[in-house]
């Protein structure tokens, strides 16, 4: 079972800019769940999401693969 972190998650808009969040005593599965949800209910704002927690783990979630993920579910 994944310990809880700080998971620092960064949306790409369309316009290239950014926004950050930060999730606390969120597991990686958990902020991965959250991400594909924004992404898709954002009506194409973001192109895509990265994950990233402290040991510098960063996993890059695309628009397309968030809609798949979401309706596989």
């Amino acid at each position: 079972m994944e310990k809880p972190r700080t998971i620092k998650l960064s949306f790409l808009r369309q316009d290239g800019r950014r926004d950050g969040t930060e999730l606390e005593h969120c597991t990686l599965s958990e902020a991965r769940v959250l991400v594909c949800r924004a992404l898709r209910n954002a009506d194409g704002a973001y192109t895509e999401a990265d994950i990233c927690i402290a040991s510098a783990y960063t996993e890059t979630i695309p628009l397309a693969a968030a809609e798949l993920e979401l309706a596989s579910a």
